[in-house]
Order: structure tokens, then sequence, then C-alpha cells
């Protein structure tokens, strides 16, 4: 029985890393009627999608092959295949995975769960609210797959707690991952895929962390509250929770202690100059460039280290392939605009779209978004739709913000499956989520949560804020 389960996996193995590099040799040499360069492109696009969505390898694996293929191909010289890969963007997220790990080293993260837990009084409503909140508002700064794992300890002891004949699982467990992903639409600093939109709307019209925010807070709070309305009104139960060994916990903790006062006062100090570092670059003889996001973000890390808040060997743990991944989809997306291949896609798509109100055209986009990120990661959503979007957006002679930003933030709607964000794969992993009952509660929260953002970005963006 073992040899035959050993040689069913050597299977599923072989096609999921024979398929991709199948589809690479034979777009190579297919005949189509486009220009070469473009035929290599989406050859490598097609290779690397299938890579991101079977994973045969690891992701970081498929990060580093990217710029082979693009110089092996002679769509880049090596020097401009690596370049995404030291964008600013990228030591944006360096800055903030030593941040969120200072957090998590010293225990404020868990404190701040903890707290905002109790802040419930055990009622079942704010229980759920509370729990998705702390996953929100971590994952605005934060890894989502990190906050996840944070939090789904407590969530399994609040569960544990509240008896209910284990009624509490899956409100709160999905509820954690809502949350997560609701966050995240918040800012580019906590998630790869806002990270991958923000480095390529750069080159065509860059957005500030505040500009970001006046969108991504009002797409967060709309996915929030349909989360939150449909997990409670799914599964009712007790309208009280124990919280006794949470209160316990709590006791235990303390006072915030040194290292806890001065890793917050570094996190406190760096959102407030991502948000205002313009500002104080205005009234100041800085240079153009010395608050910027990135800048900010490196001199934060190297504060952090400063007051001992983190250690080299605890920054070890960071998750350094998230740079790399996200690396690659800046290359992949340079690679699809200057060989001309997103171009030729829009116009494809263009033929279909031609005559559709622009409102219309954003709820396709999204719905688009909905169905790729579910059943690829949104990694991969977001690499694949926005070098393609900022080109349909081009032709209609519209912001590029309105499909961009609906295709970003809905591919953080990945709810329904275990497949588009690694959060779900953990909360999956708990056994206490069945893929039914995740499919069921995902769909009924991502419909009405991906109809909400397309009406938000197109009224917001249509007041011309930015």
């Amino acid at each position: 029985m073992t040899e035959e389960r050993a040689t069913l996996n050597f299977g599923r193995y072989y096609w999921r890393i024979l398929l991709p590099f199948t589809l690479l040799i034979i777009f190579t040499f297919i005949p189509l009627p486009v220009e070469q360069e473009i035929q290599y492109t989406l050859a490598i696009f097609l290779c690397v999608a299938a890579l991101w969505t079977l994973e045969p390898i690891p992701l970081i694996a498929t990060a580093l092959l990217i710029p082979v293929l693009l110089v092996v191909y002679g769509i880049f010289k090596p020097g401009e295949a690596l370049v995404p890969y030291a964008d600013p963007i990228i030591f944006l997220l360096l800055g903030g995975l030593i941040l969120a790990e200072s957090m998590h080293v010293c225990g404020l993260d868990r404190r701040l769960a903890l707290y905002m837990t109790l802040r419930s009084d055990g009622r079942r409503f704010k229980v759920l609210a509370y729990t998705m909140l702390v996953a929100a508002f971590l994952a605005m700064w934060i890894s989502n797959t990190a906050t996840v794992a944070l939090l789904i300890p407590v969530a399994l002891r609040i569960a544990r707690e509240g008896g209910d004949e284990g009624k509490l699982y899956l409100p709160l467990l999905m509820g954690i991952g809502v949350g997560a992903g609701a966050g995240g639409m918040a800012t580019f600093i906590g998630t790869p895929t806002n990270a991958i939109t923000f480095g390529l709307l750069e080159n065509v019209d860059p957005l500030t962390l505040l500009e970001w925010m006046m969108v991504g807070v009002p797409a967060f709070l709309v996915t929030f509250i349909c989360g939150l309305l449909v997990l409670y009104w799914l599964y009712p139960g007790k309208a009280s929770v124990p919280l006794d060994a949470i209160k316990g916990e709590w006791a235990q903790l303390g006072p915030l202690s040194g290292k806890e006062k001065r890793t917050l006062t570094v996190f406190l100090v760096t959102v407030a100059l991502w948000i205002g570092g313009s500002l104080v670059v205005t009234y100041t003889d800085f240079s153009s460039g010395a608050l910027s996001i990135a800048m900010v973000a490196l001199l934060s890390a190297v504060v952090l280290f400063s007051v001992r808040s983190i250690t080299w060997d605890q920054a070890r743990q960071v998750q350094w392939d998230v740079l790399f991944v996200v690396g690659s989809g800046l290359a992949m997306g340079a690679a699809l605009i200057s060989s001309g291949t997103s171009e030729w896609l829009a116009e494809v798509m263009g033929q279909y779209l031609e005559g559709l109100p622009l409102l219309l055209i954003i709820l396709v986009v999204g719905f688009i978004s909905l169905v790729l990120t579910n059943f690829l990661s949104n990694t991969a959503t977001v690499a694949v739709m926005v070098p393609l979007l900022i080109t349909v957006s081009a032709n209609l002679d519209a912001s590029p913000y309105y499909l961009v930003l609906t295709a970003t933030f809905v591919a953080s709607i990945s709810f329904a499956t275990t497949i588009g964000t690694p959060p779900f794969t953990l909360i999956y992993g708990t056994g206490k989520v069945p893929r039914r009952e995740m499919a069921r509660s995902g769909i009924l929260v991502s419909i009405p949560a991906t109809i909400a953002v397309c009406l938000v970005v197109y009224g917001i963006v249509s007041l011309g804020v930015f």
C-alpha cells in the first residue's frame, strides 16, 4: 500500500512538473500571428503561470527561474532581468518583514490579540468582530500568513472554552482568514499582491501609501463587514462565550516590557513617516527621496537592531522568500509590458469589453479576478492580470486605478478554497473547517464583497481624489 501511494504521488508530481515545461516548448514553436518576442514572452508567461498554480517546485524556485528564462529567450539582458529584484518595493517589504518579526519576538502581536478578544466581554458577535479586527489590523503591516498562524491558537482556545457543540470553530477560523484578507487591502506593506501592483504602477501612475489607503481602507471595510455579517448569520449559537483562559493568559503578560515599548514606538513612528514622510520633506531640508517609504523601512530596521528589539539570529526567521516572489512578479510584469505581450492581450480582451459601461467592465474584471484567485495563487493572479489591465486601461482612456486596484483587492478575496492563499491552507489544516463549509461560507462572503469592492473603487477613483 505504501509503495502504491508513493507511485501515485510520484505520478502526480510528474505531470505537475511536466505540464508547465510542455506549455513552454509548445508555445515556443507553434506558429502564432504575433512577433517572435511576444510569442516567447507568452510561452514563458504560460509556463510560469502553470508553475505558480500547480507548485511542483517551491514558489521561490519559480521566482529564481523567471529571470533565467527571460535572458535565455532574449527578452531582457541579465542586468535588465534582475533590476526588478532590487525595486524599492523589495526594500520596503524587507523593512516591513523585520518590523513584523520584532513585534512577534517581543510578543506585541499576541498581546494585541488577547486584549482585543477580552474587549468583547464574551459576547458572541463581539468575539467574532474583535477577532476579525485583530486579524485585519495585523495583516495591514504583517504577512497575512503570519497573522493567521498567530491567531489560529487563540481562535481554537476560545472555541474550546465556548463549548456550544463546536459551533464556534467555523466562524472564528473563517473569520481570521477573512479578516486577514480584508486587512491586507488597506496597505501595500503586508501583502505581496499589493506590493507587486504598487511596483508595476510606479512606472505608470505611482501612488503614495496615503493615496493607496484612501481606496484600500474603504475596500477593507466593506469586505470586513460582508464577512462579519455573513459568518455571524451562517453559524448561530450561544449569545455569550466564556473567556476565563484568555483572562488568565492576559494576567500573566503583565505590563508592557521595555522591549515592547521600544518596538511599539518604532512601529508608530514608522507608520507615521510612511504616511506623512513627504510632508516632512516639504518643510525641511531633506533630499526629496530621503523619507520615501523604502528608505523609512530600511531606517526602521536599523533602529530596531540598534535598540535591541530584534537580533540578527531572530531576523533570520523572516520569510525572505517573499522578496524573491514579489521580484519575480515585477520581472514578469515588466517583460509582458516591454515585449508588447500585454498590449496584444489587451487588444484581444478589448474586443469583448468594447462599448460596455466602465462600471460593468470593473465588475467583469472583479469577478474574473475572484475566479482566478481561488484557483491560482493570489500572487499569480495579480502578476497575470495587472500588466494586462494597465494596457487595457490605456486603450479605454481610463485611469489604471479603476481596473488595477479592483483586480488587486479582489485577489485578496480568496476565501473559498485552500489554493489561493496560504492562510486558508493553515485554516483547513486545523481539521475544524471541512472543504465544503469553506467553499460555502467563502462563496457567500466573496460574492457580495467583490461587488462592494468594485463599487468602492469605482466611486472613490471617480471622485478624482488622486
